[in-house]
C-alpha cells in the first residue's frame, strides 16, 4: 500500500480537494494510496476472508496519520479520519453496499486506544501466524521466524492480564487467537521446541537442566521438559 507509483495520479481529482486543516499535501498522498487500495481490493482474495481487514486497514491509516500529525494531536487525526471517510462515501457509490467496500471504511473509533500499538501487533500476528509457523519449520536456519513468534509472547502476556482484569477493554480478536499463544498451545510448543533444537546446539540445552529452573525462561523450560519426556536428559 505504501508504494509510490504513477497510478496514484488516477486519484488526483478525488484527493486534491481533501478537507483538512493542516498538512494537506501529506494527506493528499495518503488519500491516493488509500483509494488505490480501495479501488483494487475487490481483486484481493483476503478482503473477504476472516482476517479482520477493516481493523488492519484502519491501523495502517492511524499509523500514517500519527506520522503526519506527530503522534499526539488526536484532534487533527480525528479530522484526517473524517476527511478520508467523506472521500470513501463518495468515491464509488455503485459499490457502497458491497461487503468488501464497507470493510474498507475509515473508522477512528476502531483504533482509538492508548495501547493501539500492542493491539496492532496482536492483529498482525493473527494474520501472519500460519505463514510464520510454516516458515519457521521449513526455512529458518537463522531462526528469524522463530524469533518473531517468540517475541509475540510479551503481547499475549499483556492481553492475558488486561482481559482478566478489565474484560470490557479486551479486543475481540484476543479470544480468536488464544490458541496462537506460543506458551499455551501444545502444537506450537512442539514446533517451537523442534525449532529450538535446530536453532541452538543440543549440548547447551542439556546443560540448562543442571541449572535451577527459576533462572530459565519459559522457552528453555519447555525444551528441557520435552527432552526429559523423551529421556534425552
Amino acid at each position: 500500500m505504501d508504494m509510490d507509483s504513477q497510478d496514484l495520479q488516477n486519484y488526483d481529482d478525488k484527493c486534491n480537494g481533501i478537507v483538512v486543516r493542516e498538512a494537506k499535501d501529506h494527506m493528499k498522498q495518503l488519500c491516493k494510496k488509500y483509494l488505490r487500495f480501495l479501488d483494487t481490493s475487490i481483486s484481493w482474495g483476503r478482503i473477504n476472508s476472516g482476517y479482520y481487514v477493516s481493523l488492519l486497514l484502519n491501523y495502517w491509516i492511524y499509523d500514517k496519520l500519527r506520522a503526519i500529525y506527530r503522534d499526539t494531536i488526536n484532534y487533527e487525526i480525528n479530522i484526517g479520519f473524517s476527511a478520508l471517510q467523506l472521500i470513501w462515501s463518495t468515491f464509488d457509490k455503485s459499490r457502497s453496499e458491497e461487503s468488501y467496500y464497507k470493510k474498507c471504511a475509515p473508522d477512528w473509533k476502531m483504533v482509538d486506544h492508548a495501547d493501539w500499538e500492542k493491539r496492532k501487533k496482536l492483529y498482525d500476528y493473527y494474520v501472519d501466524y500460519n505463514d510464520l509457523v510454516s516458515l519457521a519449520r521449513n526455512y529458518d536456519k537463522e531462526c528469524k521466524y522463530y524469533n518473531k513468534i517468540k517475541q509475540n509472547q510479551t503481547i499475549f502476556d499483556y492481553f492475558d492480564t488486561l482481559c482478566a482484569s478489565d474484560p470490557d477493554k479486551c479486543p475481540q480478536i484476543y479470544n480468536d487467537c488464544k490458541s496462537y499463544n506460543p506458551k499455551n498451545n501444545p502444537n506450537i510448543v512442539l514446533h517451537l521446541v523442534a525449532i529450538v533444537l535446530d536453532c541452538h546446539k543440543l549440548h547447551p540445552i542439556l546443560k540448562m537442566n543442571r541449572q535451577p529452573l527459576e533462572h530459565l525462561d519459559w522457552e528453555q523450560k519447555l525444551a528441557i521438559q520435552f527432552l526429559v519426556q523423551l529421556q534425552f536428559c
